[in-house]
């Protein structure tokens, strides 16, 4: 491995030309992608679908690929697929329950708030008739988002972030990863819980539990829906108790965090991930979400 190498791993401008590259290209394999299966599936379907619901991940791992070549750098280096205390595993299933009851009435509140201006928010059916259609849309849906977005946000972009300071770091990924989303109603949520996949990654040091707290949330939608399963997230008892495992979660998190940034020198500026690339993926993204509200997406 090279030194320079190093460097633009560490970079600001690294992450921004990453989070640029992957958006434009999601959005390039969006339109071909569904141009094409359009043609081949023209009565849509779980399989066109599921194809559908891989582009985002493909684009991923694609530009991921790229800078790791790129980079010559070593894959548990640029994805953050290390070793962990297993302790964290517990604070990921903090973060996911706390996240789901305490918070999990938000979306809805917001497709609410919209609805009263006029603005019909739509979501995708996923066709979950059969076993098959469960295990394969779990795998599509919770496990390859849960593993793709955490090495690309945390891993791969976070990472490049380390000589940031650490709650402009924090703020960063995190409103690309909510961006990230298209979606209006789900802002807020997915930029909290973007927050706390930071805390938890900077903490543990390694995107697995992160995968982890990612793939419960995913993985726990999916199955309330093939199962009919019933949940009043409205109730105040399980917004109460799923925000005070939520504190907890946070104030350890932090404090570890700060704990192991105490000695570490922030040099870097937030600015050059911001400028000029990191600013155009925003952009993307905001078009996207305006666009997807216009159209009743």
């Amino acid at each position: 491995m090279n030194k320079n190498s190093s460097l633009i791993k560490k970079s600001p401008y690294f992450g921004g030309m990453a989070f640029m590259a992957m958006i434009a290209l999601y959005v390039l394999i969006s339109y071909i992608g569904q141009a094409i299966c359009m043609a081949i599936f023209p009565d849509g379907g779980a399989v066109y679908i599921a194809i559908c619901s891989t582009f985002s991940v493909l684009a991923m791992l694609l530009v991921t690929c790229f800078f790791a070549l790129k980079t010559n750098l070593s894959p548990n280096e640029i994805t953050g697929l290390k070793k962990f205390n297993p302790i964290y595993l517990l604070f990921a299933m903090m973060l996911s329950l706390g996240m789901f009851f305490g918070l999990g009435f938000v979306n809805s509140a917001f497709i609410e708030l919209l609805s009263k201006f006029g603005v019909t928010v739509g979501s995708a059916q996923i066709p979950l008739d059969n076993l098959g259609q469960y295990v394969g849309f779990s795998i599509i849906l919770a496990l390859l988002p849960a593993l793709l977005e955490e090495i690309f946000f945390r891993g791969l972009i976070l990472g490049s972030l380390k000589k940031v300071k650490t709650v402009y770091a924090v703020i960063a990924v995190s409103l690309c990863f909510a961006l990230y989303h298209s979606s209006a109603t789900q802002l807020i949520y997915q930029f909290i819980y973007g927050v706390g996949f930071c805390l938890l990654y900077l903490a543990s040091d390694s995107v697995i539990p992160c995968v982890m707290a990612h793939f419960i949330n995913n993985f726990a939608i999916l199955t309330i829906e093939y199962t009919g399963a019933i949940f009043d997230l409205a109730n105040p008892w399980l917004i109460v108790c799923g925000i005070l495992v939520l504190v907890a979660f946070f104030f350890f998190t932090v404090r570890s965090v700060c704990n192991k940034n105490n000695s570490k020198e922030k040099t870097d500026s937030v600015k050059s991930f911001y400028f000029p690339f990191g600013i155009c993926g925003l952009l993307i993204c905001a078009v996207l979400i305006i666009g997807g509200l216009f159209l009743g997406a």
